[in-house]
Parts: structure tokens; C-alpha cells; sequence
């Protein structure tokens, strides 16, 4: 006996989002040299020298500076 295939056609109407963005902040405290927090933000975030020593500053000042802006699953693991 041959098997009979049926087949099924449904629409789904589902609307698509872009995943939310998530500011990645670096705190500022006494003990961390800014030399390391250079450092961190040239290796784990990928920003050129210049631009790491701008967001120093920006921490150093402020108390606080964004070090990126990703979807949850990057800044979760940053």
C-alpha cells in the first residue's frame, strides 16, 4: 500500500522586532588604574587606543562612561 503525504497550508501573521540594545556602563572607582580600564576597553570592547582614552576620561570625570551599546546576549556576556 502507498503512503499518502499531506500536506498542510497555514499562514502565520507574525510581526518581526529588532532585539533591544543594551549601554554596556564602566563605573568608576579608587582602585582600578586607568591605564587597565584603557586596556579592557582596547581588548574585551575592541576601540582603538584614542578612543579608550576618551572613555577614561569620560569614566574619570563623570563617575560613569559607555563602553557600547549591543543586543542582550552581547553586553550579558561583555
Amino acid at each position: 500500500m502507498a503512503d499518502v503525504i499531506t500536506e498542510k497550508s497555514t499562514e502565520i501573521d507574525a510581526e518581526l522586532f529588532h532585539p533591544g540594545k543594551y549601554k554596556v556602563v564602566v563605573l568608576n572607582d579608587d582602585t582600578t588604574p586607568m591605564d587597565f580600564v584603557i586596556a579592557m576597553l582596547m581588548s574585551v570592547f575592541g576601540h582603538s587606543e584614542e578612543v579608550s582614552k576618551t572613555i577614561t576620561m569620560q569614566i574619570h570625570e563623570d563617575g560613569a562612561g559607555i563602553a557600547g551599546v549591543y543586543s542582550h546576549e552581547v553586553a550579558e556576556r561583555s
